[in-house]
């Protein structure tokens, strides 16, 4: 018997068809809210958020703990419950899916929209709506609270209503199906499609006059609710109906099936004014579906879009592409006009702007009034009907709203290289940013331009162009002509001259005129002020691929409001994009330009402080960030600053560093070679040092092997003990996890011998531990317990809580190698209490996995498997993800007797997990699922191999 649970109308649980008590309202809103996303996950904090629709009480973390505890208790009593499981960051409940109606009216949903017969499809349509039994989660979720959980809930609910009643008529039951249709409309009167179904079914019902009706009453409501008109479309079946058209006895656009596939583009007719087509063509099929749909949507006034991107992206060859090939939606032509450049020598005012149009229309300046606004009445008396007017180049709002035409049935496409957001607020025009090319589609655009067809264009020269072009289809296309033109002329060796970065841009000119991407970028540079123009240099000046508020407040020596102010400003003028981590980046090609004018413009000491200010940036933070991720140090001291940052950038939780540090991984790999090339060795080894932690929790070993490697070589050149010692030991513990072990033990003992050498405890220690670590593995045990126990004696080390919970768990890995069983479970014991002290989780997770291990030797799986779940939940949270697999694999082992089928899944998750790391684990893993079901023996006889590798 399945334990139900019921959130489509007043939420109830349901055992055996008897309802459930579970509480008070907020609690059972808490249960629902979780299985709104069973098996997931949810936050506390969004918890927190969705619960209290006002502020939360101080208290709010303590009463949805209490909350939650009450519901276990009230489940526990039934057998088929799920659980409500507490992790370290939120909640989540163990439940099938198909116990939720939640989840069942989605399943049906899905399933009906992938079957072709007509009735079947219907019928689970119809079951699925069944389901609802009023409003989500009606008695215990707020008004506020059901609009923000269950709103995509509410939209496919509608959405299935209207395919199941759009169906129906698409069978002929059109009589039949109008008092649902009726009763929908009633419901949603604001709803096109339901409208148009209802027409639609009235008229082929032989009740003509009521479908007109309807219509005039739908176009009253919606006008007086929104001020927005019917739908062209709409307007069309309503006028369809009136002469009453055969086609509607059969089928009408409104309602029927599209066909899989985008449809055909339309044939181009004839325009005004219009540049010619682009023959070549490639790509941006999502801008052009936007396109279609602006062109296409309600308004009560012209619709109007902004298309705008960097310099060289195609704005203006998709926008003509358009409108040449959907010319026939505009028979009343198009319009194409140039407001800087080509048509005058510089930027040109919006009245001009409007005379241009004009022109362009056919009235010569001596037919225009000179008064503005007698002007602007002939332009509005002439531009009417269904029209397309293409700004290209616009230089400000304002020459758009100037030109905004009073007729509802013009389209207006502004192209810009800024963003206008005002338009958008304002004039509700729908923005499309334009990015560069992805690679494929950069590709066909070389080859279409070229002519050259590569037998493998994946991995060839042409997939390297398409790379240093940046995806930006004018320096594709400049590229694309030089090898049309010179059939001699090989890819490999135009690959050879844009290599070189500072030799990219002079490629990319076309015939030695400065008309090619440094032109391109120029005109959009030269209108900067002098503030904006200083920091666009120093960003190409600094040695990482992103950059966030506070570094370049850092670099530019800036306040961070001011940096972030202008950092907005560069995104809106397309010279730098903002990236999901509130970082900003540069187009490839607009970081060499900005490189080249910092060069160019500013001093080579004023850019190499700089370059220190936001290294010093780097080496605080990290430096201040290591202690949430690790107990131990991350450097004898704080950082040598020259520059101390006058807005540090601090964290409270080690999932905040977490975060930053995943974020500006690269940053801080790139930022670590430049120093090293700059001679700065002392902050690249220090920089260096404050990766430990995060390199050894992500398991990103090849990565930690580089740079590593790199900040070996500035620690010896800086002349620091510590430092080189420390390096030598994390690229020893990177080349272990690798299974590199030879190489492991020469960096281990190089970071030996100078600590030795130095004197000093602390130093010693760890790298004695993991020598006895990285013997252990191979197999060595007396060596492994030559050193443990050289470590174990050292005065005051086992008593360190921040270092000695690692010597313990390499004690108990030895003893457990060995038999030594008891030995080891004391060791588990004494290094979980260490880690509890130090707060380190890392290493808990660790011990939690022994002492797994110790229970399933002795055949407690019930233990075996409560130590196994915590190194998960502990892993989880920590973002370890070899970890995680590590304690899968031992939960797999502890319930494979009792659930193997549980015990298969568990397994192929970790599997899953390993095979992204590159590890060996997942090759035993893959081996044991294949080779079928192993007794209970020869399971625990395989913790021994497991266990052993790296």
């Amino acid at each position: 018997m399945v334990m139900d649970f019921l959130l489509l109308g007043p939420f109830e649980a349901r055992f055996d068809g008897q309802k459930v008590p579970l509480g008070r309202r907020r609690e059972r809103c808490l249960l629902a809210l979780l299985l709104l996303e069973a098996n997931r996950l949810v936050p506390t904090d969004r918890l927190i958020a969705l619960l209290w629709d006002k502020e939360p009480p101080a208290t709010a973390r303590r009463t949805i703990h209490a909350h939650a505890a009450r519901l276990r208790s009230a489940l526990r009593p039934y057998p088929t419950a799920p659980r409500v499981v507490s992790k370290q960051v939120g909640y989540l409940v163990d439940v099938p899916p198909s116990s939720v109606d939640t989840h069942r009216f989605r399943a049906l949903v899905e399933r009906a929209s992938n079957i072709g017969d007509a009735g079947d499809r219907a019928a689970l349509y119809r079951d699925a709506l069944n389901l609802w039994r009023g409003p989500l989660m009606a008695d215990v979720a707020s008004a506020a609270l059901r609009e923000r959980v269950g709103r995509p809930l509410d939209e496919l609910r509608l959405r299935t209503l209207e395919s199941l009643l759009g169906g129906e008529l698409e069978q002929g039951r059109h009589r039949e199906v109008l008092p649902d249709l009726a009763d929908a409309v009633a419901t949603h009167p604001e709803n096109e499609q339901l409208t148009a179904l209802y027409m639609l079914a009235l008229h082929r019902s032989g009740r003509t006059i009521e479908a007109g009706k309807h219509y005039t009453r739908f176009r009253r409501h919606l006008v007086q609710a929104s001020g927005i008109e019917p739908s062209r479309k709409l307007g069309d079946l309503h006028a369809a109906i009136l002469r009453a058209d055969p086609a509607l006895l059969l089928a009408h656009p409104a309602v029927a099936t599209p066909a899989p596939g985008p449809p055909p583009r339309r044939s181009t007719t004839s325009t005004h004014t219009m540049p010619d087509p682009i023959s070549d063509f490639v790509g941006r099929t999502k801008e052009l579906a936007a396109l279609d749909r602006l062109a296409e949507r309600a308004r009560p006034g012209p619709a109007l879009g902004t298309v705008h991107g960097v310099g060289g992206v195609g704005k203006t060859a998709l926008v003509l592409h358009w409108a040449h090939t959907t010319a026939a939606s505009f028979p009343d032509g198009a319009v194409y006009v140039d407001l800087y450049g080509h048509v005058a020598p510089g930027p040109i005012s919006p009245e001009k702007g409007l005379r241009l149009v004009l022109r362009h229309l056919g009235l010569t300046d001596d037919r225009l009034p000179d008064d503005a606004e007698e002007l602007a009445a002939v332009y509005h008396a002439t531009v009417t009907g269904r029209r397309l007017l293409i700004l290209d180049n616009v230089p400000a709002a304002a020459h758009v709203r100037a030109a905004l035409p009073v007729d509802s049935n013009v389209t207006v496409i502004a192209v810009s290289r800024e963003a206008l957001p005002g338009l958008s607020v304002h004039d509700r025009a729908r923005q499309i940013r334009l990015e560069p090319m992805p690679v494929d589609d950069a590709m066909h655009l070389l080859t279409a331009v070229s002519g050259v067809r590569p037998p493998n264009p994946s991995t060839g020269p042409l997939a390297e162009l398409a790379r240093l072009c940046d995806g930006i289809p004018l320096a594709l296309r400049i590229i694309g002509c030089r090898l049309a033109d010179d059939p001699r002329l090989e890819p490999e060796a135009i690959v050879a001259e844009l290599a070189p970065e500072d030799k990219r841009l002079a490629t990319l000119e076309i015939d030695d005129e400065d008309r090619g991407m440094r032109g391109v970028f120029d005109s959009s540079y030269r209108r900067l002020d002098a503030d904006l123009a200083r920091l666009f240099r120093l960003l190409g000046a600094l040695p990482v691929v992103a950059v966030n508020p506070f570094c370049a407040a850092a670099a530019a020596a800036l306040p961070a409001p001011d940096a972030r102010r202008l950092l907005h400003s560069l995104s809106r003028r397309q010279l730098a994009a903002p990236g999901a981590d509130g970082d900003y980046r540069m187009h490839e090609l607009v970081r060499l330009f900005a490189r080249e004018r910092a060069f160019a413009e500013e001093s080579v000491e004023d850019l190499s402080a700089a370059v220190r200010r936001a290294a010093d940036w780097y080496l605080d933070t990290a430096f201040h960030a290591y202690p949430l991720l690790s107990p131990r140090r991350a450097g004898r001291a704080e950082p040598d600053l020259a520059h101390p940052p006058a807005q540090p950038l601090r964290f409270t939780s080690r999932e905040a560093a977490l975060v930053w540090f995943g974020a500006e991984r690269d940053n801080l790999v790139t930022l670590i070679r430049d120093l090293g090339r700059r001679g700065w060795h002392r902050s690249a080894a220090e920089l260096a040092g404050s990766l430990f932690a995060f390199y050894h929790q992500h398991r990103l070993w090849r990565d930690w092997v580089e740079t590593y490697s790199c900040a070996q070589e500035s620690a010896r050149l800086w002349g620091d003990w510590y430092a080189e010692s420390r390096i030598l030991v994390g690229l020893g513990v990177a080349y272990k996890q690798l299974g590199r072990y030879e190489q492991a033990a020469e960096a281990y003992q190089q970071a030996l011998d100078i600590a030795v050498a130095a004197g000093d405890v602390l130093s010693t220690g760890p790298i004695l531990v993991n020598l006895g670590g990285l013997c252990n593995t191979v197999g060595r045990p007396q060596d492994a317990r030559r050193h443990l126990q050289a470590a174990l004696a050292l005065p005051g080390y086992a008593d360190d809580s921040r270092y000695s919970p690692v010597l313990w768990l390499n004690l108990t890995h030895l003893y457990f190698n060995q038999g030594e069983f008891e030995q080891a479970a004391e060791c588990v014991r004494s290094g979980l209490a260490a880690a509890g002290a130090s707060g380190d989780v890392h290493t808990t997770a660790y011990l939690n996995h022994w002492a797994g291990e110790l229970s399933l030797r002795q055949r407690r799986f019930d233990l075996a498997a409560e130590s196994a779940a915590a190194e998960i939940e502990i892993a989880q949270a920590a973002h370890d993800p070899l970890r995680q697999a590590y304690g899968l694999d031992l939960l797999a082992s502890a319930v494979a007797a009792r659930t193997p089928g549980r015990a298969r899944s568990l397994w192929r998750e970790a599997q899953a997990i390993c095979s992204g790391l590159g590890h060996a684990l997942a090759t035993d893993i893959e081996k044991l699922l294949h080779d079928g079901p192993i007794t209970e023996d020869e399971l625990i006889a395989r913790r021994l191999r497991v266990n052993r590798l790296p």
